[in-house]
């Protein structure tokens, strides 16, 4: 069935296109890499949604659409390159083992060794308990896993996605290690909303555009046991009513960091829409400003704002995303 869109920002024809155009590979048997990571709520109530009970907006793939180019714009320097041997050897690598490098090499190939090869999109399946499993990486070079990341750069400095980078990487070398010789894997990340400004004042803050992290993947043996547990979860709590299955995580909502907001007059805190007297990262501060104006003031804990349910396919059905609503931690703006 095709997908109907909106267009809330009045996009020329000549956008509309690109941003509707889907280019993802679709073509996955059972369950997917990417499904598996995924919190379990919000691959169980995504498929409770009804087909065309939300009717997206152009403007919403805008992300994807980038991203994608991006991805593309990696591969292709790899497998369309007429001149990959030089642009190899510009970038330091000696000259005898750039010529050796292969791109999608056939078995017989690498059977008859001699070559450096590189895989690019490959899409690998295994089936385990009867469950099919798949999965499609970015590259394969020299035996190590090569992922590209189009994220901001709040989720590169608190490393919060770290553990699923390295369960997909993971997941990749369990689904085919004769590829996936390498038992770490480098991750490329583009940060969209980086700022040359802030990596001048801000510890800790990447230092340009693109960085490449290395992470030490699991042993096929953990990988495994972690891909029967997420099947198992799954095919257990399918059906199961909302209350069964286990609530997102802070860490799944990706809830940022809570603000300590001191009053330093007391009663001001309770009134609805009253302004803090002064914000904090964390109570330490808070408190010692508490003790500068002689103890007469309150602070108030604010839990972060959550933001992933605005992404999550399951939100009409979910009853933790009203919860949330109602407490102030989901801020659904209208357009």
């Amino acid at each position: 069935m095709t997908v109907q869109y909106t267009n809330r920002n009045g996009l020329s024809l000549y956008a509309q296109v690109a941003l509707a155009t889907d280019w993802y590979d679709h073509a996955e048997a059972g369950l997917s890499v990417t499904t598996l990571l995924k919190p379990l709520k919000q691959v169980i109530l995504g498929r409770r949604v009804e087909p065309g009970a939300v009717i997206p907006d152009v403007s919403d793939q805008i992300a994807n659409t980038v991203g994608s180019a991006v991805h593309d714009g990696f591969e292709r320097a790899w497998t369309q390159n007429p001149d990959l041997v030089s642009t190899l050897i510009s970038v330091g690598v000696a000259p005898g083992a750039a010529k050796k490098v292969v791109v999608n090499p056939t078995p017989e190939q690498v059977a008859a060794g001699g070559i450096i090869p590189a895989y690019f999109e490959v899409r690998l399946k295994k089936t385990i308990n009867g469950v099919t499993v798949s999965g499609k990486f970015d590259a394969v070079i020299d035996g190590v896993v090569e992922d590209l990341k189009n994220t901001g750069v709040y989720t590169y400095m608190t490393g919060r996605k770290d553990e699923d980078y390295i369960a997909q990487g993971s997941m990749y070398r369990w689904l085919d290690p004769k590829i996936i010789t390498k038992d770490y894997m480098n991750l490329t990340f583009n940060f969209t909303d980086w700022s040359k400004g802030q990596s001048f004042q801000i510890p800790g803050y990447p230092t340009d555009r693109m960085l490449t992290r290395r992470f030490n993947l699991w042993s096929v043996e953990e990988t495994e046991a972690f891909v029967v547990r997420r099947i198992e979860d799954l095919t257990r709590l399918m059906d199961a009513p909302e209350e069964l299955i286990p609530a997102c995580t802070d860490e799944d909502l990706w809830r940022k960091a809570p603000s300590y907001r001191y009053y330093k007059n007391p009663a001001k805190a309770y009134e609805p829409g009253a302004r803090s007297t002064k914000n904090f990262d964390n109570p330490h501060d808070a408190a010692v400003q508490r003790n500068k104006d002689g103890d007469v003031g309150i602070v108030i804990e604010r839990k972060g704002e959550v933001k992933a349910c605005l992404y999550c396919p399951g939100f009409l059905v979910c009853k933790q995303k009203d919860l949330l609503i109602a407490s102030g931690d989901l801020i659904v703006a209208s357009h």
